[in-house]
């Protein structure tokens, strides 16, 4: 048997394979082609893969993206799956044989690069530029700042210096930007409380602010080194990220370089170690030192070396490392494998060492460590208070997160019960009630639990907000906790504010509380709050000179749409752009000496002649909706190539080479599945939000049940799906919704490169897997499943951040918001069933798909496919979609659906 296929474009490039649409020439049908490098993979790997992909293959079920066939391409020839030895794996019978394959092959060098609001260029570079050189082509032609660069399989930017064909970009590929946006940083929100306090506790210690601005450079104001920036300041252009010790900053910029400045004993000076921070992924800053994470998985240090600023000590040990955190005076690296590498004066671990495997979460107080294993048991070191939790090990098991005050730390288990340790005026917890709790919040010296039913119990020391009593009939159905450094306020549903703790430090709104309406935010420094309502306005309260007296400024106070803190000051920024700050001025409360530079307009960037000859740009259309979907990118984007007249004339002519053993798919697995145009529920539920609509409650309960239906089969037989999304689910020609993007590709990812966080893939991410990656269960699909309902309905996840940080921390304390009431009383308990924060108490799909509101659709589903269709009893799965397509004559084969002889069948209860 020959099969021959033409290669028509490409789809996407990722890091671990090639995505091609292809035609079937035998049948004159489209569909898709996804290539995976196995040559990268090592035995283990292998072994996974071919589990999952055996397990695909089998896979038949409407509502599921089959897939066709599986072959290994070797250049020119294909080999058959049977007894073909896959680098010395046997993979046996997997799909048809396919003897041979012609592909024909067209390179050019041209990439798409749309921003989220439409907005197009068409950019033409060499492949051998690199990811940063991109950006700064994108920059020059949209005439916006760039922060990140993505493609459907993930971000560009983790080697900057990398070229774009290592990257895994080619011609044809299309890429989202998000425009970066005005960013304000100082010690007290890079540190917190318990590390940036002891410092500004005292007002003679002067603070410092750094502000990011959309073009990528860096403006301080503020007192001390780090207000003034000196020399680095040449260099604090194209920044993606700073960090901040008590009394200097360390700036991350786009190309893996990092620029400090500041007090050299607090980490300002790292001209010792300049030659190494290079490829930098991440910054960290204890009180007085610096350390970088690179992408080789190195680690680099400087600063003060009492405070962890020197780790040759353990240098041999720090590979591998995948996160870093910081305590008061010491490092904590979590390497791949789960192991702990510390260093610093508190950082000896030595004492637990053989204990500290399988990690996955290192939390801190001030002198002392807590890790967070994969199987819920808890390891502490340290010198200060908590750094032994033998007392209480036993009752250390199922923990889900830990936080820490000034001496002590308490840890949240899954059953939602609370274990404290540490200095005793912190442990008050014995005559508290501590069940049900749903998230954990700390001051300086105090705790806070926020219950499941919207209560709180609080203890620690009274004077910094352990003590809730006098407000306790008020703490009722609250949505979110925000605490200074020595009180507490809670944002209820109502939109109302109630406070507790020290009144000069915030604990008291009584004085405002005829403004605290409509809420939607709570700020803190470490002397007061600031609350942002729905109208823009700002409402403070606290220590009048340390920020919670804005009468000076309240004029300017309008439209505002973010606010930042340091410990004594405050800085908020408007939708005009204009940055508005109040409070001590030795801490940043006053920027008047820099007002022009934060609101000036950015300056032109490099035009593409100085970037060099190898590349143009040409102006793609403004779009006023999201365009079609390349088999669920989820991108707003016009697809050029096939409105192109020269690429049509190529296509008429079949301009294009014989794909030969250097061509991307040489030596690669290669996968041929359905090619679905009408793209993804992500397209829909992005055209909807646009044009500022709803989706109707009829079609939200018709793509629910189906991808349910496709869920629940996957599960009973043994299958994850593990990266369930709005973009994983496609409609078919007909109007069906069907499931893709298996685990396959989550094996694959995982295996070939290092996976940074993914800001839409993690908005699905379920609570336990936020906390440890590989735990997925069926009740981690389930829990993506009513993100997937939410967001039908609401037109947006339940929770959002631009930060990944904040955003992990909205998934697991904050509370879920109800969905529009134009929905039906059934659709909302549902979503609340799946995305129970418990995964032992989430609805099942089979559970669901009994229930009569979810088995009433299903009986409609097959009425409206089959007239003559019996009201109850088995019925063939197939009748409920590819009917229209699977007719005999030119219409099937131009649709492009595969014929199959034996079909799944539905049992349906009425």
């Amino acid at each position: 048997m020959v099969r021959r296929y033409e290669r028509l474009r490409h789809l996407s490039v990722g890091r671990f394979g090639v995505s091609l649409l292809i035609k079937d020439v035998e049948s004159d049908t489209l569909a898709m082609m996804k290539t995976i490098d196995v040559a990268a993979l090592n035995g283990a790997e292998r072994s996974e893969l071919l589990r999952e992909l055996r397990g695909l293959t089998k896979l038949r079920h409407p509502y599921l993206l089959p897939m066709r066939e599986s072959f290994l391409h070797q250049g020119l020839s294909v080999s058959c799956l049977e007894d073909v030895d896959l680098l010395g794996l046997k993979l046996g019978k997997i799909g048809p044989i396919v003897q041979d394959v012609v592909c024909r092959y067209r390179m050019a060098a041209t990439i798409y690069a749309t921003l989220l609001s439409g907005r197009a260029v068409r950019l033409q570079i060499s492949p051998e530029s690199t990811v940063n050189d991109l950006r700064q082509l994108a920059q020059q032609s949209l005439g916006v700042g760039i922060d990140r660069l993505w493609t459907k399989e993930g971000g560009l930017d983790l080697l900057p210096d990398s070229s774009l064909k290592k990257a895994g970009l080619c011609t044809e590929q299309v890429v989202t930007l998000t425009v970066r946006q005005l960013r304000i940083v100082s010690p007290w929100e890079c540190l917190g409380s318990l590390l940036s306090w002891p410092f500004f506790e005292d007002v003679l210690s002067p603070e410092a602010f750094a502000a990011i601005r959309p073009d990528g450079r860096v403006v301080t104001w503020g007192f001390g080194p780090a207000g003034d920036p000196g020399l680095a300041q040449e260099r604090l252009e194209d920044v993606r990220d700073v960090q901040a010790t008590a009394a200097a900053f360390a700036a991350l910029r786009c190309d893996g370089s990092v620029v400090s400045w500041g007090e050299a004993a607090y980490g300002g000076d790292s001209s010792s170690v300049q030659d190494q921070l290079c490829n930098v992924l991440e910054l960290r800053g204890s009180s007085s030192a610096f350390a970088a994470l690179r992408a080789d998985g190195r680690v680099v240090s400087w600063g003060s070396v009492a405070a962890g600023g020197d780790c040759s000590s353990v240098q041999d040990r720090l590979q591998d490392v995948v996160a870093l955190r910081a305590s008061f005076l010491a490092f904590a690296a979590i390497r791949k494998d789960g192991q702990v590498v510390t260093w610093g004066e508190d950082g000896d671990s030595s004492a637990v060492q053989d204990q500290l495997n399988q990690v996955r979460e290192v939390r801190v107080s001030c002198r002392a460590f807590a890790a967070i294993k994969a199987d819920g048991g808890v390891v502490a070191w340290g010198r200060g208070p908590g750094a032994c939790c033998d007392e209480v090990q036993e009752q250390l098991t199922g923990v889900k997160d830990i936080r820490a005050v000034a001496t002590a730390f308490a840890a949240l288990r899954w059953d939602g019960l609370v274990v404290t340790w540490g200095l005793d005026l912190h442990r008050g917890v014995s005559n508290l009630c501590l069940t049900g709790v749903a998230s954990l919040h700390c001051s300086f010296g105090a705790f806070a639990a926020l219950r499941h039913d919207g209560s709180v119990a609080t203890w620690g020391h009274p004077l910094y907000g352990g003590d809730s009593e006098a407000v306790g009939d008020q703490l009722v159905e609250v949505l979110e906790l925000c605490a200074s450094s020595r009180a507490f306020a809670a944002l209820r549903r109502d939109q109302r504010v109630v406070a507790w703790g020290l009144p000069r430090f915030g604990g008291d709104c009584s004085s405002v509380q005829e403004q605290l309406t409509d809420v939607e935010s709570l700020k803190a420094s470490g002397c007061a709050f600031a609350a942002l309502r729905r109208d823009g306005r700002v409402v403070t309260w606290g220590c009048g000179p340390a920020g919670g007296d804005s009468s000076e400024v309240q004029e300017q106070l309008t439209e505002v749409t973010q606010i930042w803190a340091s410990s004594r000051a405050f800085a908020a920024v408007r939708m005009d752009g204009r940055l508005v700050t109040w409070g001590d001025a030795l801490h940043g409360g006053d920027s008047s000496a820099v007002e022009g530079q934060l609101q000036c307009t950015p300056e032109p960037l490099p035009s593409a002649e100085e970037l060099g000859d190898t590349r143009s740009v040409s102006e793609g259309p403004e779009l006023a909706q999201p365009g079609p979907q390349l088999n669920g990118a989820a991108v707003r984007h016009r697809d050029f190539s096939q409105q192109s007249p020269e690429f049509q004339k190529r296509e008429d002519e079949g301009d294009g080479n014989e794909l030969s053993n250097s061509e991307p798919l040489a030596g690669r697995l290669c996968l041929v599945m359905d090619y679905l145009p009408r793209g993804s529920l992500s397209a829909e539920v992005d055209a909807a939000r646009s044009f500022g609509t709803q989706i109707g409650p009829e079609k939200v309960l018709h793509s629910f049940v189906q991808a349910l239906l496709g869920l629940s089969y996957l599960h009973s037989c043994g299958t994850l799906h593990r990266d369930l999304r709005t973009k994983r689910l496609l409609r078919t020609q007909s109007g069906l919704v069907v499931l893709t993007g298996t685990a396959l590709s989550v094996v694959v990812r995982r295996a070939l490169f290092f996976e940074r966080p993914n800001l839409d893939a993690l908005r699905y991410r379920s609570p336990e897997l936020l906390m440890e990656p590989e735990a997925h269960t069926a009740a981690s699909d389930m829990w993506a499943m009513g993100i997937i309902l939410y967001e039908l309905m609401a037109l947006r996840t339940p929770w959002e951040d631009e930060h990944a940080v904040r955003l992990l921390e909205k998934i697991r304390n904050q509370s879920l918001r109800p969905p529009p009431k134009q929905y039906s009383e059934e659709l909302a308990p549902m979503c609340h069933k799946m995305l129970k924060r418990e995964p032992q108490s989430r609805a099942t799909a089979e559970e669901l798909l009994q229930t009569p509101f979810v088995q009433a659709r299903i009986v409609s589903l097959l009425d409206a496919e089959l007239d003559d269709a019996a009201a109850g009893g088995a019925v063939p799965a197939q009748a409920l979609c590819w009917n229209s397509a699977e007719d005999s004559g030119p219409r099937s084969k131009a649709l492009g659906w595969p014929r199959r002889k034996e079909r799944p069948r539905i049992e349906v209860k009425t």
